[in-house]
């Protein structure tokens, strides 16, 4: 799994090429001018009308046609003669609370806890793995010592970043009391002298994750033997490498601490909608007015398609 953001949106050329294929790779991200493919939005829409219920969790379903597309669940149909229902989620209103048979005002993680402890389902803990390779190569230049240049690497690409690592801490197991090296971003690249080195050396290297991440700080053992390919004089030797799986994040979810407690667990029917409370000014908005913006933590599990500002008129981009 790639473990950076691409920086294009569009569907445009990202710069990489597939692993397997060596095809070019492209963004899949669409932009708020984008036009949704066509082909997806209609296969959405399909499965959308034979749906009994349609869940909308944490959208302000304000943007065409993805806020249309849950209302198909509402028609009627042969294997649903009395149509479907359609339930929100969402801090706060949105222009369809009025169709929607429940609509809840909440966090979407508060309210699914609740949902996963009334269910009686656990949620398993999540580890983020992520991956790096260690790679080292000597430089031999006549008149002048022999270097080693070590350096870490995105398993993606050498021109790939490692936005999960802030920091790297380099020793030699064979010098303990040595001063530490530090590899600096974007780079992650130390060049050592070979006189204070022996042919085979264990380089120790400390990983400090990024803020956010949960993991311990992480240290890596790389063995490797300087004299494991030969070169001429002005020449480096060939770089090797070794792949290393790191775990960044572990997190572990106790729904009693999470879902909300059952007096604050209320829904609210469509068919009864709440009434204004009695401290309401005079001078509040007319209900035609437009829906606040939802929060980030609302819109935070909205679907990338719901950017799109209207349907697909041209084909979409390869």
């Amino acid at each position: 799994v790639r473990d950076f953001e691409i920086p294009s949106v569009g569907f445009k050329p990202t710069g990489r090429r597939c692993e397997h294929c060596h095809g070019e790779l492209h963004d899949n991200c669409l932009d708020w001018d984008d036009a949704l493919p066509e082909d997806e939005l209609q296969a959405t829409e399909r499965h959308a009308s034979r749906a009994d219920l349609a869940l909308c969790l944490g959208t302000s379903l304000q943007i065409t046609p993805a806020c249309d597309i849950p209302l198909r669940a509402l028609r009627k149909q042969k294997h649903k003669p009395d149509g479907g229902s359609l339930a929100i989620v969402n801090l706060q209103a949105t222009p369809k609370d009025k169709r929607a048979a429940v609509v809840v005002h909440n966090s979407v993680d508060r309210v699914m806890a609740t949902v996963l402890r009334e269910l009686r389902i656990s949620i398993p803990p999540y580890t983020r793995i992520d991956s790096v390779r260690v790679s080292h190569e000597v430089e031999r230049q006549l008149g002048a010592p022999p270097r080693l240049h070590l350096q870490l690497l995105s398993v993606h690409g050498a021109d790939c970043p490692l936005p999960w690592l802030e920091r790297c801490t380099l020793r030699f197991e064979h010098i303990p009391d040595g001063e530490a090296l530090q590899l600096q971003g974007p780079l992650w690249r130390a060049q050592v002298p070979l006189l204070s080195l022996p042919d085979t050396c264990v380089a120790l290297l400390k990983l400090t994750l990024s803020h956010g991440l949960t993991a311990p700080s992480p240290q890596l053992r790389y063995v490797f033997d300087l004299n494991a390919a030969t070169c001429g004089a002005s020449r480096r030797s060939g770089a090797t490498s070794e792949r290393f799986e790191v775990t960044t994040c572990h997190a572990e979810y106790d729904l009693a601490q999470m879902a909300l407690p059952l007096a604050e667990a209320g829904s609210v029917s469509s068919a009864d909608p709440p009434s204004a409370p009695p401290s309401a000014p005079p001078s509040a908005p007319p209900s035609s007015a437009p829906p606040p913006e939802a929060a980030p933590e609302a819109t935070a599990a909205a679907s990338s398609s719901s950017r799109a500002p209207n349907r697909a008129s041209a084909k979409r981009r390869r």
